[in-house]
């Protein structure tokens, strides 16, 4: 049953929270009424489809898992009647196949339970004041990698690119953390090489996401203490390719693809999946598989101790030329410096 809406402050926004938990929704109204929100609730998708018709809000927060429609159904059929009307999910559950479904479908933000009062109001602040369809970084503020992601109206994308790369990272202690730093060292050398900001952007895009294709491969395999077997290591191989169709048909991450898809291409044509050679790698790629190279010798792997720096950057200078673009090499390397 829903309750009564709320007279709130003048020309604040309209919110229908959506969720068969009572104590949920009347929790979350409150909160957002106290911030000056006008707000409904519905217990159910159906439900709240029906209140879509004289209700007319401007944000809709669903959960995902209800009996009958589900929250993703309801962010389809939602932005199939009205792609301007923004939504937010919440969700424990953030699984990969969730994340690019919702970000298929147009979702504006999504929180993963347990999340604060607080982390919800912040949540609908960005959606209130990121204009529908706007570029990355036209909300207020900066933050992140080279300032390249706004702090207060960061886009969908971004928060299911991090997402994603967590998603990978909490399958294996061995990579906490490694996405960021990648993405912060790929976006500086970026920087040196002097890429212009959207190239930037979406470089950050890439090396966040780098390694996600690993998710459909054994943790069995990317684990293993010793050796791999033939048809082990023709499964890691394909890791880039699957980590470029994960992505696939996310308007917001194309841009992303060919870096992730690159960045275990050597120069000298080593690599894999594609084996390409010298200047038929991206940019991206070249530059990610630098930064990825470095960031994975400082850190403890199931077959392999970690290098100190000094060890880790010899063994960048022996791979310049052969493994890695001597240019984009020697740009990491002031930067390193």
């Amino acid at each position: 049953m829903s309750e009564p809406e709320a007279t709130a402050k003048q020309n604040a926004g309209k919110i229908l929270v959506v969720d068969d938990e009572p104590a949920l929704t009347v929790a979350f109204a409150r909160k957002l009424r106290r911030e000056g929100y006008d707000c409904a609730t519905a217990g159910s998708g159906e439900e709240a489809l029906k209140r879509l018709e004289s209700y007319r809000p401007d944000l809709v927060i669903s959960d995902v898992r209800m009996p009958g429609m589900s929250g993703l159904d309801l962010l389809k059929e939602i932005k199939h009647r009205d792609p301007a009307l923004k939504v937010i999910l919440t969700t424990a559950y953030a699984h990969i196949e969730f994340v690019v479904e919702a970000l298929r479908h147009g979702v504006d933000d999504y929180l993963v339970k347990p999340f604060s009062l607080s982390e919800l109001a912040a949540s609908v602040s960005r959606a209130f004041e990121q204009p529908v369809g706007a570029p990355l970084g036209e909300a207020k503020g900066s933050a992140g990698p080279s300032g390249l992601i706004a702090a207060d109206g960061v886009k969908r994308s971004a928060l299911g690119l991090l997402a994603l790369a967590k998603a990978f990272e909490a399958r294996d202690h061995f990579t906490h953390g490694h996405a960021e730093r990648v993405a912060e060292q790929a976006t500086a050398t970026g920087a040196a090489l002097g890429l212009e900001p959207e190239a930037l952007r979406n470089l950050w895009f890439s090396a966040v996401l780098h390694d996600v294709g690993k998710l459909r491969v054994a943790e069995t395999i990317l684990n293993k203490p010793g050796p791999l077997s033939e048809d082990e290591w023709q499964k890691v191989r394909q890791y880039p390719t699957a980590g470029g169709q994960i992505i696939e048909g996310v308007p917001d991450l194309e841009p992303a693809r060919e870096g992730i898809l690159h960045h275990r291409e050597n120069w000298d044509g080593s690599g894999y999946p594609l084996g390409l050679t010298g200047a038929a790698i991206c940019l991206a790629g070249r530059i990610i598989n630098v930064a990825d190279a470095f960031d994975s010798m400082l850190q403890d792997r199931p077959y392999r101790k970690a290098l100190d720096k000094v060890s880790a950057v010899r063994e960048l200078e022996l791979g310049g030329g052969a493994r890695f673009d001597p240019t984009v090499l020697e740009a990491f390397l002031k930067v390193l410096r």
